[in-house]
């Protein structure tokens, strides 16, 4: 809801009750709405100018080719859990190179990033990313940052979005480009376990590895050309 909604709706709510306080003689009735509406109104804008109090966005990249955001280099409608509070339609990047999204200020004059530990979750699309923090149980030790869930039931499926800069040393400094990869990790019972090939899947869920096996090689999937599909399908069949 935008600012000068909010405030023409307030307004009206006060001429409401100042309009029935007048007929019926009592102020107080009037003052004691008037405190609520405007504090109602208060707790309102603060929720909604939380997301717009982070630091400003400094682009990179200058002179490499392609861009360091997902999927594309235009912002995309997103939905964003920031610090418990859910914003609608919000258009954001998300940089997978320093792994943080950022959006336009309030007034829309320049680009800001909000609180990356405050952002606790946001989604556009059919993409779904959720910050995790260390894991210190007895699996693997993740970095903080956002994750890409791909599956989400008895096992969950996440992907780790990154790009960093590579150079083909032949041609220089024009040779600069990003390289995207992934990295997946699977969360069963609490503990996050990096998967690297299909052994190691087949391994943590051991319990079913023979009908597994077979439904991988029933269904040809190939771990080695379409490895992401491959997981996402053998771990909804588990």
């Amino acid at each position: 809801m935008k600012f000068t909604s909010i405030f023409f709706i307030t307004c009206n709510i006060l001429f409401f009750f100042r309009g029935n306080a007048q007929q019926s003689g009592d102020t107080s009735i009037y003052k004691a709405s008037h405190d609520s509406v405007i504090s109602l109104y208060q707790n309102r804008m603060n929720e909604k100018m939380q997301l717009y109090n982070g630091s400003q966005y400094s682009f990179i990249g200058h002179g490499v080719k392609g861009f360091p955001y997902f999927e594309t280099d235009s912002p995309v409608v997103a939905s964003i859990s920031y610090n418990n509070i859910l914003y609608y339609s919000v258009p954001v990047h998300y940089d997978i190179v320093k792994d943080v999204i950022f959006i336009k200020d309030y007034y829309q004059n320049f680009y800001i990033q909000p609180v990356p530990e405050k952002v606790d979750s946001f989604s556009f699309s059919n993409a779904v990313f959720i910050r995790l923090s260390n894991n210190d149980s007895n699996g693997i030790l993740i970095n903080p940052g956002f994750y890409q869930r791909l599956y989400n039931g008895h096992l969950v499926l996440y992907a780790k979005r990154e790009k960093v800069e590579s150079q083909n040393i032949d041609e220089g400094i024009s040779g600069l480009k990003y390289f995207e990869y992934s990295t997946y990790y699977a969360e069963k019972n609490g503990i996050f376990y990096k998967i690297e090939n299909e052994h190691i899947l087949l391994d943590l869920l051991n319990d079913k590895k023979d009908a597994l096996k077979k439904f991988i090689r029933e269904n040809k999937l190939d771990f080695k050309k379409d490895f992401e599909n491959s997981l996402i399908k053998t771990i909804a069949y588990y």
